[in-house]
């Protein structure tokens, strides 16, 4: 949840430390420090602060916020199979000459992580063409691209600022951006308002503004079916290119043709 919420590049959270993730009178925070270069930023959390406060109750060296002697200590550390606290071997190949001690601080590695986030998904039974982390990334921030502008789109997905990154999820969110704008001043189109669709596949009437129906579930618009489909491409594709890498050296040549063509 704090993945999805946070729209962190996984490597960022990752690295946190428990002093990251504050909370105070305007809610939950999570402090993100860039990477390769990437701006550091803070990230309010709704949902999924009640988790990480649960988590830090059970943390090795965590304990109620406020009341941690050590928050400098990994956010994210394994419970189980941690390396030598005294000579930094992992467990299976720790040496005999060495009496082994957990760590308490043993920080989750990546592949520990992907590995967890994988076995998640299979037993959700969720397609594997979906279970990268980055999908989750990438989904939020298509989401609040629908009431943020550009320059708070970069900041909070930690993008650098005039990146022309934020524009692919606002693009993607065109229709939603302007429903947002027609609520917003309690706009309505008289086409339609308080019409009822019959279901394609099953008969059963629906109130406007159902994408699928209430009997068998099945989308009421092939249409927008197909559209969501097509987004949902497209965000796997862009979670699989920042996951290379790819998206980063992109921005990077950019800005080395804009510096070398003022």
């Amino acid at each position: 949840m704090t993945l999805y919420e946070s729209a962190a590049r996984p490597g960022e959270l990752l690295q946190a430390n428990i002093a990251d993730f504050t909370s105070n009178d305007k809610g939950d925070f999570i402090f993100l420090e860039g990477l390769k270069g990437t701006p550091d930023r803070t990230n309010q959390l709704v949902r999924a602060g009640r988790p990480i406060r649960e988590w830090l109750s059970q943390h090795p060296l965590g304990g109620e916020l406020g009341y941690i002697n050590d928050t400098s200590a990994p956010l994210w550390v394994k419970t189980e199979q941690q390396d030598c606290k005294n000579c930094g071997e992992s467990l299976y190949g720790h040496s005999e000459d060495c009496e082994y001690e957990p760590d308490p601080s043993d920080r989750w590695t990546y592949q520990a992580f992907r590995q967890r986030f994988k076995d998640a998904c299979e037993r959700a039974e969720i397609p594997e063409n979906k279970t990268r982390p980055y999908n989750l990334r990438h989904t939020r921030l298509t989401e609040v691209a629908t009431f943020m502008g550009y320059e708070q789109l970069n900041k909070f997905a930690g993008w650098k600022p005039g990146s022309d990154r934020a524009k692919v999820y606002v693009h993607l969110n065109n229709d939603d951006v302007n429903q947002a704008i027609r609520d917003e001043y309690g706009l309505e189109n008289d086409e339609g308002k308080d019409q009822s669709t019959n279901c394609p596949f099953c008969g059963t009437e629906n109130q406007s503004g159902h994408s699928e129906c209430r009997n068998c579930g099945r989308p009421l618009s092939l249409k927008d079916k197909t559209k969501t489909k097509e987004k949902q491409r497209v965000i796997e594709r862009l979670a699989d290119l920042e996951e290379k890498g790819v998206l980063e050296k992109l921005e990077d040549l950019e800005e080395m043709q804009s510096s070398a063509h003022p």
